[in-house]
């Protein structure tokens, strides 16, 4: 599980992360359908230093959660690596 920002201020964890999308947990539901933009952030494979992830893509699942979240699922259309956050100076 890793941090999730949606556009509109919703944190969640993600629960898959895959090149052409992802599985989050939320504390609201979002319409199937609806175009997203999050930001994901990766902890940096044997640097220490984390690595933001900007994405956009379409909601595709919504389901009930655990403890009262959301579980949603939504594909990556665009996303690219924020380049402030993968230098390693």
């Amino acid at each position: 599980e890793v941090p999730l920002r949606v556009s509109d201020g919703t944190l969640a964890r993600t629960r898959n992360l895959s090149a052409s999308g992802v599985a989050f947990l939320a504390e609201r539901p979002f319409a199937v359908g609806s175009m997203i933009r999050f930001t994901i952030q990766l902890p940096g494979a044997g640097t220490g230093h984390p690595v933001t992830m900007r994405c956009s893509g379409e909601v595709v699942r919504v389901e009930a959660g655990p403890d009262d979240t959301v579980s949603i699922a939504a594909t990556m259309t665009h996303w690219q690596v924020d380049p402030d956050s993968a230098s390693l100076s």
